[in-house]
């Protein structure tokens, strides 16, 4: 729960006469009001595919790795790069890993967190950073041909 405590402040104004303001001087926050209930934090879907606990974490701090990484890449402020990591943590804890494939997501969350934030990037510029992050964590350098294969299903789900 957020709680905002404020001051009454009277100003004058030449043209339209004394009005009052509020300021706020303070902010409470508690844990009291959080996002997630802790039925979903226990029982996620992938969990309930079969996944075990410490396998989905690892794949949440691959999957935001992997969305810091392309942020870098793509030069995308880092407040782009956190609301992407934010979409693919609240994604996977309505969908299941098991159904669905994290690059693509985190591709997808990546590309949406810019949009968001205001500094659009191209989904070709996109791909291109996943395609290049994927080849140096697999130590293979191989060229993407854009007009056939990957980049069109990898458009197309992201579509």
């Amino acid at each position: 729960m957020c709680k905002m405590e404020t001051m009454t402040m009277t100003c004058t104004d030449v043209t339209q006469g004394p009005h009052i303001l509020k300021q706020p001087t303070k902010v409470l926050l508690t844990l009291s009001n959080v996002l997630l209930p802790k039925e979903k934090l226990t029982s996620t879907p992938s969990m309930i595919d079969g996944l075990d606990f410490e396998t989905e974490v690892d794949l949440r701090i691959v999957g935001c790795e992997w969305i810091q990484t392309a942020g870098i890449l793509l030069k995308l402020p880092q407040v782009a790069m956190a609301t992407g990591q934010v979409l693919f943590q609240r994604f996977y804890y309505t969908k299941s890993f098991v159904r669905h494939p994290m690059e693509i997501t985190a591709m997808a969350c990546t590309c949406l967190a810019s949009k968001v934030e205001e500094s659009p990037r191209r989904i070709r510029d996109v791909i291109n950073v996943y395609h290049h992050i994927r080849q140096v964590i697999n130590q293979k350098i191989k060229s993407l041909k854009l007009d056939a294969g990957p980049y069109s299903e990898k458009k197309a789900c992201t579509n």
